[in-house]
């Protein structure tokens, strides 16, 4: 029997947990901050750092949220807590505040 299938670009759980989904939602974003890194290292300016951003990390973040984010539990939020510790953004706590209210 199949645990997880990725349709749509969202990992979708027998249990409908999600947990997969996020779990690889915050590696990818981690891997597109590091890459943010790289580029603020090898001297890209502020303003087009904030638009790299938006779209590499807040678009990955608000695709498809309304399907997924309803079934947003506490382990997630756990895991984005700690990642938002890792990476403190104020754009990323926005968007955890997002999903929460979703």
């Amino acid at each position: 029997m199949i645990d997880c299938m990725k349709v749509l670009g969202i990992n979708l759980q027998q249990n409908l947990s999600f947990e997969s989904h996020v779990t690889a939602l915050l590696k990818q974003c981690s891997q597109r901050i590091y890459l943010l890194r790289m580029l603020r290292s090898q001297g890209l300016p502020a303003d087009n750092m904030n638009t790299v951003f938006v779209a590499l990390v807040i678009s990955q973040i608000l695709y498809a949220l309304p399907a997924w984010g309803v079934f947003y539990r506490l382990v997630s939020v756990a895991k984005s807590t700690r990642f938002l510790s890792v990476y403190s953004n104020m754009v990323l706590l926005t968007v955890l505040l997002l999903l929460m209210s979703y």
